[in-house]
């Protein structure tokens, strides 16, 4: 059975696995570009759930290894997360020894030192490896294609050509962009449709109702970047009790082609799943009125997707909420 993906992940979708890699033989493993391998390691847990016993212990080692993952990624990380942190790593390093019967790799010792860099440079998402492991991807795709003769200078004038072209068109870049949102297929709305929506984009964005000259309910919009389709993901709303409240996309209004509203529908968050890493969440018992919230009131602009194991249904998240909640 095929997993389901969801739309923002479609993209970094891992290649099924050869068997062959996951032997000892020597220069056999499991070769994929960063992002494919981060998504599998997020979703290995749900793939092999049915397979998982509580007292594996090779299982317990990659726990610990998701909870370190987790902190390392998050945006927003305190002292005391950083203290677990540095316990977390002692643990995983000792029990990896011990477990798997296998000497430390030079990059899993230098989690020994994340700890202390937080503390000198803030949380290290900020610093990660992927926008390079990005960019070296762009100049790989360009050698192909370049002159071997002076490889360098021919990238580095391919380089000088996109940035040139994309300063003098900034509108095609997200960030720049003096339209930062796109939208998909939409409709205007008349009558009392317009004149409620009106309302809400008043309470919940401070627009006044004079100034909102229409408003069209869209199937998808992309802000700076990020695409939030209706009925096909769930957001991050705000905390509440120290743990995070989510709720599944419904719709989407677009008032004057500049603001933006989302109509979602609350769901109560259960817990935090270790085994999965992920939160269980279900929907609210009883019948609920559709939430409005503005893009700049969300926790987190992040998308995220619902997997269902054993009739439960869970929000993996790509980092830890904890500290954000808190904040």
């Amino acid at each position: 059975m095929e997993f389901q993906y969801g739309y923002s992940q479609v993209k970094d979708k891992p290649e099924p696995i050869n068997p062959e890699s996951l032997t000892d033989k020597p220069g056999k493993h499991i070769a994929k570009d960063a992002a494919k391998m981060w998504l599998l390691f997020r979703i290995l847990p749900f793939v092999i759930y049915d397979i998982i016993e509580e007292s594996e212990q090779h299982f317990a080692v990659f726990e610990l290894l998701m909870k370190i993952s987790s902190l390392l990624l998050a945006p927003v990380i305190s002292l005391e997360s950083v203290s677990l942190l540095k316990r977390l790593v002692e643990q995983f390093l000792s029990d990896f020894i011990n477990v798997f019967e296998k000497p430390l790799t030079p990059k899993m010792h230098y989690l020994v030192h994340c700890p202390r860099l937080i503390l000198l440079c803030g949380p290290l998402v900020r610093l990660w490896n992927m926008r390079f492991e990005g960019k070296h991807k762009d100049f790989k795709k360009i050698a192909k294609n370049a002159s071997f003769k002076n490889i360098t200078l021919s990238l580095a004038k391919s380089e000088q050509r996109s940035l040139m072209e994309k300063l003098a068109n900034p509108a095609s870049h997200a960030l720049f962009s003096d339209m930062p949102l796109q939208k998909g297929p939409s409709k205007y709305l008349t009558g009392e449709s317009l004149a409620s929506a009106k309302e809400h984009f008043r309470r919940v964005s401070d627009v006044p109702k004079e100034c909102t000259v229409y408003v069209c309910d869209c199937k998808w919009v992309t802000l700076h970047g990020t695409k939030y389709i209706c009925n096909e993901c769930s957001l991050i709303l705000r905390a509440e009790n120290e743990k995070p409240v989510f709720g599944d996309l419904l719709g989407i209004w677009i008032a004057n082609d500049t603001d933006v509203l989302f109509r979602v529908a609350e769901l109560e968050t259960l817990g935090f799943n270790d085994t999965l890493n992920s939160y269980e969440v279900e929907k609210l018992g009883q019948a609920q009125a559709a939430l409005h919230i503005a893009p700049h009131n969300l926790l987190s602009y992040e998308v995220v997707h619902k997997w269902e194991v054993d009739h439960k249904v869970f929000i993996n998240t790509k980092h830890d909420l904890s500290d954000l909640c808190d904040s």
